[in-house]
């Protein structure tokens, strides 16, 4: 199965990252970036869930949420991927480092794309 496939893709290292401990379930944890976030080697990328069935692409969120991969991302552009996204991780919000993208090129615009998708995530904030 190929990661377009499964919408799990490995999460990308920089420099100043480094593995910083193991899950239960083996995953491995990193630095993200320049950030203080920890998320696993492994991430949800979720364009690959626009495209089954709602429910399939819901159950693949969890299932993947259920095997360690708690850092999601996603983007407006995505159709669909930010509601089923918001579904799957309903209940479990406080597992998930979740990402969201906008193409908007202006403050104003960037601010009603990232409403949006706080509604569409059924969250009130991104990480």
């Amino acid at each position: 199965m190929d990661e377009r496939s499964t919408g799990i893709a490995a999460a990308h290292r920089t420099e100043d990252s480094e593995p910083v401990r193991k899950e239960r379930t083996g995953m491995k944890k990193i630095k993200l970036g320049k950030t203080n976030l920890i998320v696993p080697e492994i991430g949800f990328g979720g364009i690959p869930i626009q495209t089954p069935p709602e429910e399939a692409a819901v159950r693949l969120v969890r299932e993947s949420l259920d095997l360690g991969i708690t850092f999601i991302d996603t983007s407006r552009m995505y159709t669909c991927s930010e509601e089923r996204i918001g579904k799957a991780i309903a209940g479990r919000r406080d597992q998930v480092v979740l990402a969201t993208k906008s193409a908007s090129r202006t403050g104003d615009k960037v601010q009603e794309d990232l409403a949006q998708s706080l509604k569409n995530l059924g969250t009130d904030y991104v990480d």
